[in-house]
């Protein structure tokens, strides 16, 4: 039976502590020397720290519900508001961890560094679990096909990038402003498939997720609407192909301008 991410992330409270006072410090005269200060900090926190702090993050995020309203001012303010979680602490700590088993240490440390309201959002993340009921160790050796991969989570060694032949997507949020993506050949030839499997499975999920809040619009004490949003971007839907679809490193952000052109482009 392996111990669960929430129990890990308990015992890593004060490495977390350390790590959230690092970040404070850094974003108190972000530069480019504070920066690289805090890069080469991060090496004392193992890669499992890292991975388990940004899922707790994003459960920070998306854990709670947004009101909007206008005050008097006409100013809008946002108040968090508790939802109905039926799931464990564990359970929560799985789904979320699940998305980043494939990150490097570089790129966690570059999300974590770079995200204004990280600070706020781990330490909520945080709170709720605690109020979330616990359940036994989940056991990661069963045949439930995701949890073996979760394994790659406490593995410092990073699963490799494919090394078989690539073709480059480019994404964009409708506005024709591409980023270029690279994914192995054959993901590549069915990505507009994948991206509609994308869409039908987040809104086909129960609960929270990583991709979307529960909000609510209020005007003259009025809702005028209600629901979920959804916050998915490129990045999470390259993680969601990585781990739900191919358990392995297929796609990833292409580094430098594209050699080639792109075989299809998305909007979000």
């Amino acid at each position: 039976m392996m111990e669960s991410f929430y129990v890990r992330l308990l015992e890593m409270e004060d490495e977390i502590e350390e790590l959230l006072g690092m970040w404070r410090k850094l974003h108190e005269n972000y530069s480019p020397e504070a920066r690289q200060f805090f890069n080469g900090q991060s090496d004392q926190f193992s890669r499992e720290m890292l991975i388990l702090v940004k899922a707790c993050e994003r459960i920070g995020l998306t854990g709670n519900g947004e009101k909007y309203s206008m005050t008097e001012n006409g100013e809008q303010q946002i108040k968090l508001y508790p939802l109905v979680i039926q799931e464990s602490a564990e359970e929560i700590m799985r789904r979320y961890a699940f998305f980043y088993v494939f990150w490097s240490r570089e790129e966690l440390v570059d999300r974590i560094a770079r995200y204004t309201d990280f600070s706020q959002n781990m330490e909520q993340g945080l709170f709720l679990l605690k109020t979330l009921h616990r359940s036994a160790a989940l056991n990661l050796d069963s045949s439930e096909p995701l949890n073996p991969l979760l394994k790659e989570a406490s593995s410092e060694q990073e699963r490799p990038f494919t090394t078989e032949p690539t073709l480059i997507v480019a994404m964009d949020y409708s506005d024709s402003e591409y980023e270029f993506f690279e994914f192995r050949e054959d993901a590549a030839r069915q990505i507009e498939h994948l991206h509609t499997r994308f869409y039908e499975w987040m809104y086909d999920q129960d609960g929270i997720q990583p991709f979307r809040i529960d909000h609510k619009h209020i005007y003259q004490g009025q809702t005028t609407s209600e629901g979920w949003y959804y916050i998915q971007g490129h990045p999470d839907f390259v993680d969601w192909v990585n781990t739900q679809v191919y358990r392995e490193p297929v796609g990833r952000k292409l580094v430098g301008p594209p050699l080639q052109q792109p075989i299809s482009k998305l909007s979000f």
